[in-house]
């Protein structure tokens, strides 16, 4: 995947893709965020233009494997089906961090920490 992009939300990574200016989220790595177990199932109902299989390169065999990658409109209809506590904390970290931050800087970026110098 071209141009990937991986953040971490709690503890999971999500990878992300720009294609052109225009954001596409792994499925396999959003699914289980926003508590759907069955991730081939979800995905399957997306519209077939919401959703792509790109080719990708395992690092640790280098064996090409495939991945479906949803689009941002793909990635809210998914968000917008589940009621988990779980997609209620993904959603608002992706609608106000991760998006607006991307949008307004071309990436996404975790503040460092503030250090306190005792006096």
């Amino acid at each position: 995947m071209p141009d990937l992009i991986v953040k971490t939300f709690e503890d999971r990574q999500v990878r992300i893709q720009d294609k052109h200016g225009e954001f596409w989220f792994s499925g396999k790595d959003v699914c289980p965020v926003l508590g759907m177990i069955n991730y081939k199932d979800a995905l399957s109902r997306l519209p077939d233009d919401e959703k792509a299989k790109v080719g990708i390169t395992d690092p640790s065999n280098g064996q090409q494997r495939w991945i479906t990658i949803i689009s941002e409109p793909g990635l809210y209809r998914l968000i917008f089906t589940s009621r988990k506590p779980e997609a209620e904390r993904f959603k608002r970290w992706v609608f106000h961090e991760v998006l607006p931050s991307i949008r307004k800087t071309g990436k996404y970026e975790i503040a460092p920490p503030i250090k306190f110098i005792p006096i």
